[in-house]
C-alpha cells in the first residue's frame, strides 16, 4: 500500500506552562511539514498536530527525560486513502496549519 496521509505530532517537555507548550510543540511539527511541502510533498497528504506536554515517553524529572520529550514523531494516518490502524487516525491533538 502507499501511505496517503501523514501525521506530524509535535510533543514537548513539562518546562513551559501548558499553553506554551502546546503552541511550542505546534511550531515544530508545522516547520517539519512545511520543510516536507518544500521538499515536494504534497500538503493535503500531511497533518501537523500539537499535543504539548500532554504525551511524555520518559520521566520529566531530569534533562534526560525531558529531552526525550522534547521530540517530533511521525505516525501513518492513511494508507491508499483509509484509515490505518486506528477508526480515526486523525483525532487527536491540536492541528496546526
Amino acid at each position: 500500500g502507499k501511505v496517503t496521509r501523514l501525521r506530524i505530532e509535535g510533543h514537548t517537555d513539562n518546562q513551559l506552562p501548558e499553553a506554551d507548550a502546546l503552541q511550542l510543540s505546534g511550531q515544530r511539527a508545522s516547520m517539519v511539514k512545511q520543510w516536507l511541502v518544500n521538499a515536494g510533498v504534497n500538503p493535503g497528504r500531511l497533518i501537523a498536530v500539537a499535543f504539548g506536554q500532554q504525551r511524555p515517553i520518559a520521566n520529566n524529572a531530569d534533562a534526560e527525560g525531558r529531552a526525550k520529550n522534547d521530540r517530533i514523531e511521525f505516525r501513518i494516518a492513511e494508507v491508499d486513502g483509509k484509515p490505518y490502524l486506528t477508526p480515526d487516525p486523525l483525532a487527536g491533538g491540536t492541528e496546526f496549519p
